[in-house]
């Protein structure tokens, strides 16, 4: 790996000497730094965790420290590691990447030795919160390790500016008390990557009249939507409503994280407004993405879905979508005009995309400059993988091909009519001129040779035989460019194509060309001018920075409690209780501080670890014993067990029978079942209206199901909580006063019932049913009835005598014997008497 830059070395000895988070602009080489770090710690006599990580992260930090010729490698710990073997493992030491599931429960069981951890790294920084599963760990890890190091790193600089302190919480999680921010104009960062600058030719290719037309449409339509937004909706913060922020990729998340919890408040036209935005920007994208044919076959289809029965958008009705709908068609099949139908019915010319053209020449440009070597690599960044088989048939067909064909699958009929009128039009034609039959004909065959190759990384072009041009989408990557990042290290290609412009992806050719000066790189970048594209990457370059001056303001004025960093031992957030809401607080009382609850354990299923609960139920003192449960996912008291549910899980439960089989066996084994159902903390707490429910499941069906469930299982108690929070608390409230839950017996409950009987599972449900609701059996004294009777009908046969001495209690044992074997008289002759039992009875004698 190449020397570390200025900033890049000032970056590792900040975070070498102090605990800290540091944030970075994109791009600029948070992978460099984790792998230098994680380089200097990796020793067998350190115990080094790293949390928050993907498996992409994992694969490409272990293959850079193979390549640099360390020995001894960092381990990745997944489910295929037995729990034998992790102990080992841990006690190996050295770097360890594990997934936040399993470190958690190995720490909860002991099997992690804590005092002897020696730090943790944290990746994504800005996604630790209060309740998620990396701040259960740092919060396990910092009550029994005071002298181990922090360490947390975040490249999204926009996340800290949403909520309220959020960096104050976010350092809070994470116990550190220092901030450090790279951002892309810091003096460091732009004099150390600006000593080598790639050769950069920025092309910015006219939009066509149509096109222009239609952007002005759209951006008209989106601003109707906006203000209509904004007018109905006056709660909303206005700044963030712009035009401009609605072209941007975060605009969705935006709408979603001011409207979330009031969205069952909100009344259809909201709804339809925000959806036809949603809509109309991914129209605009379209645009400057996708070919003109494409494109009108889009609006075409919207148009003709449009019926009466529909509920139509109101954008549909204003001047400016007419105007749409009419450029798009001009694109394809040319002027709408009369005078000029008959012409371009006999000539049809499509509307390329002025970037196809730029393209060809550039790529011409590049291979003329290369006529001497052979496989040069070129590199073309695209939006999508769509956009890259567009270019692969283009660059193999030509572009009037590519649309014709493109035209006969979208519109067969239109098509053929097209190649109709041209019939008896017989002329000479040119050496290199084709009929429409011909050109049709020829780009069938010539895509019937390219599909099963469009897939392919790189293929060789026949006009650009001397080039290997490989394709990267950004969109597939998903943030992890570990891809990108590998074949400029193996190859250092000489030339990049920006077809669709990426911030991240920019910087890290410029960090690359600062690594490797000795080597000059040429970049040409294709942008429309004027167009919307070109907005949305420099709305995103503004964001950026506006979120880091925003930090660093925040920075200036940060104010920390001493002891954030844990270190001390009077973190508030390691001191283990809560007072529940309802408390009044006594200052009497030791000045009114927080209960603490001696001994109290909730036995919780391994898989319920995936959720936020089992970290906020041991943040109010209460011990979390994970075991593999299969009945229930949380076990309260020995006779109290609970089935967590969320809406979505509810609903799919209900329709799949699941859980009347979970609520069956609850009800057998447990004196108070209870299923609990738990709603999203952001979302509204009610089953009315849509807001959970899609049109394979109403509200009224899932309510219905609800209330059978109820009448099938009376014990059943069913819990609503507005939250995880709530749902910490309410167990909390449950167990006042109640014995602890036995670990071994809640696990053994899966194959036994209580006090070692076999369970119910085992014995026939029909059978095993009626002789519970047989009078004087109950759950205890059913079990050696089950085992000593054959049948239901060598049941009947037991005399009182048999049936007192299964049951040990004489009252009951008459009860069952004068249930089974008294006479059914009706009632307007009852009679005390005992008769014997008729035939096929054969019952006998009381003794």
């Amino acid at each position: 790996m190449a020397e570390l830059l200025d900033f890049e070395n000032q970056m590792y000895l900040e975070l070498f000497h102090d605990d800290a988070l540091v944030v970075l602009a994109k791009g600029i080489g948070i992978e460099r730094l984790a792998i230098n770090l994680i380089k200097t710690y990796n020793d067998p006599g350190n115990l080094v965790f790293v949390i928050g990580s993907t498996s992409f992260e994992e694969e490409y930090i272990t293959n850079k420290l193979q390549e640099s010729g360390v020995t001894l490698l960092p381990k990745t710990i997944t489910s295929e590691v037995s729990v034998k073997d992790r102990r080992d493992v841990y006690m190996e030491g050295g770097v360890l990447f594990v997934s936040s599931r399993i470190l958690v429960v190995d720490m909860l069981v002991d099997r992690v030795p804590i005092d002897l951890i020696t730090g943790m790294f944290v990746f994504r920084a800005h996604k630790i919160l209060e309740s998620c599963q990396e701040a259960f760990i740092l919060r396990l890890y910092r009550m029994k390790n005071s002298k181990g190091f922090v360490k947390a790193i975040s490249s999204n600089a926009a996340a800290f500016t949403r909520g309220f302190s959020q960096v104050q919480r976010v350092m809070r999680n994470l116990f550190v008390k220092n901030l450090f921010l790279w951002p892309r104009f810091h003096a460091v960062v732009a004099s150390s990557i600006e000593r080598a600058k790639p050769d950069v030719e920025e092309i910015h290719v006219p939009m066509t009249n149509a096109m222009t037309s239609i952007q002005m449409a759209l951006l008209d339509l989106m601003n109707v939507c906006v203000k209509e937004l904004k007018h109905i909706n006056a709660s909303l913060d206005t700044d963030e409503l712009t035009v401009e922020n609605a072209i941007a990729k975060s605009f969705d998340k935006i709408i979603k994280y001011q409207l979330e919890p009031v969205w069952h408040q909100l009344n259809s036209k909201t709804k339809r407004l925000i959806s036809d935005l949603k809509f109309l920007r991914s129209v605009l994208q379209c645009l400057t993405q996708q070919d003109c044919v494409t494109f009108y076959s889009m609006l075409k289809s919207i148009k003709e879905n449009v019926t009466v029965d529909t509920q139509m958008s109101d954008w549909l009705f204003l001047d400016a979508s007419d105007s749409l709908f009419l450029y798009a068609k001009e694109r394809v099949l040319g002027s709408s005009k009369k005078k000029d139908a008959i012409k371009d019915m006999k000539k049809l010319s499509f509307e390329e995309n002025a970037k196809w053209k730029a393209l060809r020449d550039i790529l011409s440009e590049i291979s003329d400059e290369n006529k001497e070597k052979e496989n040069q690599l070129v590199i073309v960044i695209v939006n999508d993988e769509s956009i890259s088989k567009q270019l692969k048939n283009i660059l193999n067909q030509g572009s009037q091909e590519y649309l014709l064909s493109k035209f006969s699958k979208l519109f067969p009929e239109l098509a053929s009519e097209l190649k109709g009128s041209r019939k008896g039009q017989k002329r000479k034609l040119k050496e290199d001129e084709q009929t429409l039959t011909q050109m049709a004909r020829d780009s069938e065959t010539t895509s019937e040779n390219t599909s099963d190759d469009v897939n392919d990384s790189s293929e060789n072009f026949l006009k650009f035989e001397n080039l290997n041009i490989e394709f990267y989408p950004i969109r597939n990557a998903a943030g992890n460019h570990f891809r990108f990042q590998s074949i400029f290290e193996l190859h250092h290609p000489k030339y990049v194509i920006f077809y669709d412009g990426d911030m991240e992806l920019i910087r890290r050719i410029e960090l690359h060309q600062a690594l490797n000066y000795g080597e000059k790189l040429k970049v040409y970048f294709l942008v429309y001018s004027g167009s919307s594209e070109e907005q949305a990457y420099l709305t995103s370059l503004r964001r950026e920075k506006e979120a880091f001056e925003f930090l660093i303001k925040e920075k200036a004025h940060l104010v920390l409690p001493e002891g954030i960093d844990g270190k001390s031992g009077d973190h508030p957030d390691l001191e283990r209780g809560s007072s529940i809401a309802s408390d009044t607080v006594n200052s009497r009382k030791a000045g009114g501080q927080v209960r603490k609850l001696e001994d109290q354990k909730v036995i919780v299923d391994m898989r319920e670890f995936r959720s936020e609960l089992p970290s906020l139920i041991h943040r109010r003192g209460i011990d979390v014993i994970p075991v593999t449960l299969e009945i229930g996912d949380y076990v309260l008291t020995p006779d109290m067990v609970v089935e967590r549910k969320s809406v979505s899980d509810l609903i799919g439960s209900l329709n799949s029978g699941r859980l009347y089989t979970q609520a069956q066996s609850m009800c057998r084994l447990y004196k108070r079942p209870i299923l609990l159902i738990e709603f999203d903390q952001n979302k509204a707490f009610s089953l009315q209206g849509k807001y959970y429910f899609n049109n394979s499941a109403t509200s009224q069906n899932v309510i219905s199901k609800l209330i059978l469930l109820t009448i099938h299982f009376p014990a059943l108690r069913i819990l609503w909580c507005p939250s995880p929070y709530a749902t910490a608390e309410m167990f909390e409230l449950l167990k006042v006063k109640r014995d602890q839950p036995d670990e071994k017996t809640a696990a053994l409950l899966k194959s036994e019932g209580s006090e070692g009987e076999l369970a119910a599972s085992k014995f026939n449900t029909v059978g095993y049913d009626f002789i519970s609701k047989l009078p004087g059996v109950n759950s205890k004294n059913m079990w050696p009835i089950l085992r000593n009777a054959k049948s239901i009908a060598d049941l009947v046969n037991h005399s009182e005598e048999e049936f007192n001495t299964m049951l040990g209690n004489s009252g009951a044992a008459k009860t069952l014997w004068r249930s089974i074997n008294e006479e059914m008289l009706p009632e307007a002759a009852p009679s005390t008497s005992l008769k014997k039992p008729k035939k096929p009875w054969k019952s006998s004698k009381k003794s």
